[in-house]
């Protein structure tokens, strides 16, 4: 799109553990429709630098949000702006949210961030407005998230880490089972884990890993089928129902438009574990 800007930066290593990147985003034409937001793996902070609106829902009255929390979800949302888009996004790894805001695991969609800032991002909003140069915006926010991370007593556990580590590797397809073996762990404590820091069942999430894999494979095969088998469907139609249940639309319809682009924010496959 003409014009758009992408900045993709790299938080303070004290913070790496818990934040994967920061993304500076301009974009001066964005259409006024409705667009899906898939389930990416991973929870998202949203910082918008306009007066505009990110607008929840398909229809007018929906909720309007100025700027925005969106937690680990399994199923689809739908959303628009009421204008050009300026904003900043804040990719956490998978258990950031509820690492730096204690209980904030169980935000499965999205919410209002004074949800968990309190007004406090108020200041960090208005840095970011009047500055320009991506290296100034990092430093602004690695004092912010730094201050809550100095504030925070909860420690992610090294277990989930290694669990997310073989979901990836797997694309997706390790058995749940063969996880709690890797881990040394029982059914009910890998539950507990997973809901506690992610908010989310290791079986929800492997089956988002599997559907980002696809996202991920989609520009270098053209073939429906063949990405079916690779991403370990055992056919066709396994594969477009579970496709439905996380796009509500068809493969055809998302994997061979405009959504698969070169600037890979919203691909789980985006980082290294």
């Amino acid at each position: 799109m003409s014009g758009t800007h992408f900045h993709h930066l790299l938080p303070d290593p004290a913070l790496q553990g818990l934040i994967d990147s920061y993304w500076i985003i301009r974009m001066p034409n964005v259409p006024e429709a409705v667009s899906p937001m898939v389930p990416m793996g991973y929870p998202i902070l949203e910082f918008n630098l306009n007066d505009n609106w990110l607008i929840q829902g398909r229809r007018d009255g929906a909720d309007r949000y100025r700027h925005l929390v969106i937690g680990l979800c399994a199923r689809p949302w739908y959303y628009r702006n009421s204008g050009p888009l300026q904003s900043v996004l804040v990719r956490l790894q998978p258990w950031g949210l509820s690492t730096l805001f204690a209980g904030a695991a169980r935000v499965n969609g999205p919410l209002d961030a004074d949800f968990i800032f309190r007004g406090q991002q108020d200041l960090l909003v208005d840095q970011l407005r009047t500055e320009n140069r991506p290296v100034v915006c990092k430093t602004y926010l690695d004092a912010f998230f730094l201050k809550f991370l100095r504030h925070s007593d909860r420690v992610p556990d090294e277990r989930l880490a290694r669990a997310m580590q073989q979901i990836l590797r797997s694309r997706g397809n390790l058995s749940i089972a063969a996880l709690e073996k890797m881990l040394f762990l029982s059914q009910r404590r890998l539950e507990q884990l997973f809901k506690e820091h992610i908010g989310l069942s290791p079986k929800k999430y492997a089956d988002i890993a599997r559907f980002q894999s696809v996202l991920a494979d989609a520009e270098q095969n053209s073939s429906l089928t063949q990405i079916a088998l690779d991403a370990g469907y055992y056919d066709q139609s396994h594969f477009i129902r579970h496709f439905r249940k996380f796009t509500d639309g068809p493969p055809s319809a998302m994997l061979r438009s405009e959504m698969v682009g070169t600037e890979k924010i919203s691909n789980l496959y985006n980082s290294v574990f």
